[in-house]
């Protein structure tokens, strides 16, 4: 009797988890399918939507950096430019630690 009804623990315990992994599989390529969905309109629609925004004035100035968002300066002149820093630029500042009692 007892052995009976861990069988059926564990058969319910299978069939719950295989349900659950199924619904999770369905959601994730639901959602991937959607994700493509909209990236594609994006793509397709994103003239139109530029014009749209222009003639309402919904537009938001561009940086001119690849490197961030900060609008307002060159390329050359962004503080997450890699090409900014060399080791030469870099100074080095003493640290001196001390232990109190």
């Amino acid at each position: 009797m007892d052995l009976e009804i861990i069988v059926w623990i564990l058969v319910a315990t299978v069939l719950a988890q295989g349900g659950l992994s199924l619904w999770f599989v369905n959601w994730v390529l639901w959602r991937n399918k959607s994700l493509t969905d909209l990236i594609v309109w994006k793509q397709v629609n994103g003239e139109k939507l530029d014009i749209l925004a222009s003639r309402f004035r919904i537009s938001t100035p561009k940086p001119l950096c690849d490197w961030c968002d900060t609008v307002g300066h060159k390329k050359e002149d962004c503080p997450s430019n890699p090409d900014n820093y060399h080791i030469d630029q870099v100074e080095v500042k003493p640290i001196t630690l001390t232990l109190e009692d």
